[in-house]
């Protein structure tokens, strides 16, 4: 078994993914001497690598699970190195179609034609070079006729031809490169199980997806939690409503790369599987090419049906209706986000139930009414759809508003999901899941859910159906079980629901459909509001003395004029040594705990002191997170430049100036912060002075006018005061700051009475009363 197939080290990012932790775990561990982890074994790029047998065999000493993701980190080293600096995305397309091309010749017995493609790649590099060109199409159609897929076969599949197809990005390849990388994927297949080789290609197109962020990923991603929430929505709701059906038919009019489809396949029994018939459509060629592709690895290819024009043309949904006659018992409909269209009136879909006045025509700005109305127009009388939109299709009001309302009329709207924020790589925004079926005028209720990790905000009302407790609450990660006869309670498990008639949301102003708009709050409970309100009466009264010396600090500045004659301006790099941090790594998840980042800075509570000389201190409502920062034992910081000494400044100047001091030192520092260490020492008056004049209103303002251009942080202009003057001003600032701190205490009692007149709480009164 080779080495760059199946690595035997690992780096500490491999070692997180095996876990399914951060990176930033595999540190912790590292730096606890008493867990004992393996010392690294080798280094490559300057990062250190651990042997495989070691790390596996300390994770089953700790009880911790993990899966063995050699495979994939090999074939990924292999594919970064294989591509060259080209498009990841691209790369790992001609790697599927690599791994198609072999395990179609495996499944089907043809092993000797895939071989005869490699040996035709192979001998024509070696005799002639040049580029691929159109060299192997023989060879390939060699391979299709074996599985019954020529040209002309009856049985022909099209999802395995069209994953079969050699992709344009072959054809400029050096003939040495293509055989490169058959002969790899050619290994691989001969280490693998099928099922293992179908995980190693979505892992990798994963990867390559993710690699570009939000640039890519608009088809959908392996391992999308929105789309694993789908295919178990639909799956738990099909095994409930129609346990003894022979089979199931599924459609997606926007299947991407199937990513719902295949989950949905993954979750099902062998015999389950055999009896799936998918209907698919996209208008985008590269995501259903590569939809084949995962398709044919999946051993589904001849499960699915891709809708495809008579001239072999993809066809857009929302322009025709590729399967007019179709009535599926699940529909599963991630739409592609912000998609402008004006519709055709002549479709059967648009006005179906216009007469009735039961549905009004899609929105030209806004096609989520569109994608529902095929969904629903495409559902037996048992089925169920499961569509993601954003929020306006649920609140806004004009055509969506009437839109909504005929919809609740048809009896169709059976429950609306609130989800988080963040899940997709293109949008930050949250989105919905709504569950509709064909009109049911027997619908009185509709379900509002709250699966967006806000439950703990609402009190829910009603129970929910079991096919949608469970994959809610391992959507939402939360042990937590409901009671209820034939349902779930949503308290409890990170979720909240309420079941709202369908009258009340129609009488409602403009019928939103948002579950936050139909989810009550939960009345705090008085003991906790109590415990609140003299927590902070306690803060006041203890501060009263501090206050009262703040003031008569704040007095003696008033009976005199102040001078600020007579100092020195200097700028920042003049009077101390500023170095930019040295560890490099994701501000959340790349740097070790011991390292300060830019998080930590901009979340640094202004310095506080006690109104009298010394050392000034952070206000304990938002504690230092510096100081609970390991720090590094002091022979390990010997010779490291960017480590901390006591009454260090930490400076960041991207988005305005933060500053703090780390009181403790032994830090080391993140590239994304500058070091500053004043020359003259460890002075923690003059320290905290400036930190002060760093985030002057005149710095502000030059960092604020150099956008678009680089601010050194050498430039900051610091007045320097002689005798008692920088003393005064820090006294001056630190009786400000009690004061300060003082009102917000008031202002958070102003906050708790206001919330007991919401709730009609009384508080404050002695015990008894």
């Amino acid at each position: 078994m080779s080495d760059d197939i199946l690595p035997n080290t690992l780096s500490q990012s491999d070692i997180a993914r095996m876990v399914g932790m951060r990176p930033s775990a595999v540190t912790n561990w590292r730096k606890r001497p008493q867990k004992g982890f393996p010392e690294p074994v080798a280094t490559k790029g300057g990062f250190p690598r651990f042997d495989y047998d070691q790390v596996t065999q300390w994770l089953r000493g700790q009880s911790i699970s993990f899966k063995d993701t050699r495979l994939e980190q090999g074939a990924w080293t292999f594919l970064e190195q294989w591509r060259d600096g080209g498009d990841p995305v691209a790369a790992a397309a001609v790697m599927l179609w690599a791994m198609c091309l072999r395990a179609v010749a495996g499944e089907y017995g043809v092993d000797a034609r895939w071989q005869a493609v490699c040996d035709t790649v192979a001998e024509q590099s070696d005799d002639h070079g040049g580029h691929v060109g159109r060299r192997i199409d023989a060879a390939v159609e060699q391979v299709l006729e074996g599985a019954s897929c020529g040209v002309g076969s009856q049985h022909a599949s099209e999802v395995i031809r069209m994953a079969l197809r050699v992709p344009n990005e072959v054809r400029p390849l050096a003939l040495s490169r293509l055989s490169e990388l058959l002969m790899y994927v050619d290994g691989l297949y001969k280490i693998g199980t099928p099922e293992a080789f179908a995980q190693l290609a979505s892992a990798l197109l994963e990867r390559s997806i993710t690699s570009l962020g939000r640039m890519r990923g608009e088809s959908g991603v392996p391992g999308s939690r929105v789309s694993r929430l789908l295919a178990d929505l639909a799956l738990a709701y099909w095994r409930a409503a129609a346990p003894g059906k022979a089979g199931v038919t599924v459609y997606d009019p926007a299947c991407g790369i199937m990513e719902s489809c295949l989950s949905l396949a993954r979750g099902m029994g062998d015999g389950e599987r055999r009896r799936l018939a998918m209907y698919c459509a996209d208008d985008d060629g590269e995501a259903l090419t590569i939809a084949a592709r995962r398709l044919t690895l999946e051993g589904l290819a001849r499960n699915a049906v891709f809708a495809m024009a008579d001239d072999g043309k993809l066809v857009n949904v929302l322009e025709a209706d590729p399967f007019p006659r179709l009535k599926a018992d699940l529909a599963m409909v991630e739409p592609p986000l912000a998609v402008d269209w004006e519709p055709d009136v002549t479709d059967v879909r648009w006005n179906r139930y216009s007469d009735s006045r039961r549905w009004s025509s899609p929105m030209k700005a806004d096609a989520s009414v569109a994608w529902i109305q095929d969904a629903i127009g495409h559902l037996n009388d048992m089925g169920r759809a499961f569509i993601v939109t954003g929020a306006g299709v649920l609140s806004h009001m004009g055509g969506e508003e009437w839109f909504r309302r005929s919809l609740i009329e048809a009896g169709c709207v059976e429950a609306v999901i609130a989800l988080p924020a963040n899940l997709y790589v293109t949008t930050v925004a949250p989105r919905y899941v709504w569950v509709l079926s064909a009109p049911q005028a027997a619908r009185e209720c509709i379900m509002m859910v709250d699966a967006s990790g806000n439950a703990e905000r609402y009190r829910s009302q009603g129970e929910i159906p079991e096919y949608l407790h469970e994959p809610l609450e391992a959507f939402v990660g939360d042990g937590g079980r409901g009671a209820g006869r034939g349902g779930r309670a949503g308290g409890g498990c990170g979720i909240a629901v309420r079941v709202v008639p369908a009258s009340e949301v129609l009488e409602s102003r403009i019928a939103s459909l948002l579950p936050q708009d139909w989810l009550e709050r939960k009345v705090p409970e008085l003991a906790a509001v109590e415990a609140s309100y003299r927590s902070v009466a306690s803060d006041i009264e203890g501060m009263k003395e501090r206050v009262s010396a703040a003031l008569e600090t704040l007095r003696k500045f008033d009976d005199a004029p102040w001078n600020g004659k007579g100092g020195e301006l200097r700028r920042l790099g003049d009077i101390a040594d500023i170095r930019q941090g040295s560890v490099a790594g994701a501000e959340k998840d790349g740097l070790p705990e011991d390292v300060i980042r830019v998080s930590d800075v901009r979340g640094y509570d202004a310095i506080q002191g006690d109104g009298s000389r010394g050392r000034a201190v952070p206000w304990g409502v938002a504690p230092d997170r510096i100081v609970t920062r390991p720090s590094l034992h002091a022979e390990e910081r010997y010779g490291k430049a960017t480590v901390t000494e006591p009454g260090d400044l930490l400076l960041t100047i991207g988005g305005g100036i933060h500053v703090a001091i780390d009181w403790s030192g032994g830090h080391r520092v993140s590239k994304s912060v500058y070091l500053v260490r004043p020359y003259w020492g460890i002075d923690v008056q003059r320290a905290t002075y400036l930190s002060l004049m760093i985030r002057g209103v005149w710095n502000q303002e030059m960092v604020e006018h150099s956008a678009g251009k680089r601010m050194r942080p050498a430039d900051l202009e610091i007045p320097l005061m002689h005798g008692d003057a920088e003393w005064a001003l820090v006294d001056y600032w630190n009786a400000a700051e009690t004061l300060r701190r003082q009102a917000n205490l008031y202002l958070r009692q102003y906050d708790i009475m206001a919330q007991c007149c919401r709730y009609g709480l009384s508080v404050g009164g002695n015990e008894g009363e």
